[in-house]
């Protein structure tokens, strides 16, 4: 079962939902402004997007959705910061 708790997204400030489910090692996120996506454990537990401005974090958005398989939901990796 998803987690369901409103959060800011980690990308753009807005007001989100992480939607993870428990056996996901990353976070789910669910922004009207970004979309759903999700970002890897690595990603997410090293603070690596906290170290970029918001422009890098959507541009690693564009790159992960540029790189998803067609109607599956964008993950951001390290390889896309």
């Amino acid at each position: 079962m998803a987690n369901l708790k409103p959060i800011s997204c980690p990308l753009c400030g807005a007001e989100a939902q992480d939607i993870t489910v428990a056996t996901f090692n990353g976070r789910t996120i669910c922004c009207g402004f970004c979309g759903d996506y999700d970002v890897s454990g690595t990603v997410f537990e090293a603070g690596l997007l906290d170290r970029l401005d918001r422009r890098r974090r959507l541009d690693a958005l564009e790159r992960a959705k540029g790189s998803a398989p067609s109607g599956k939901r964008p993950m951001i990796t390290s390889h896309d910061l």
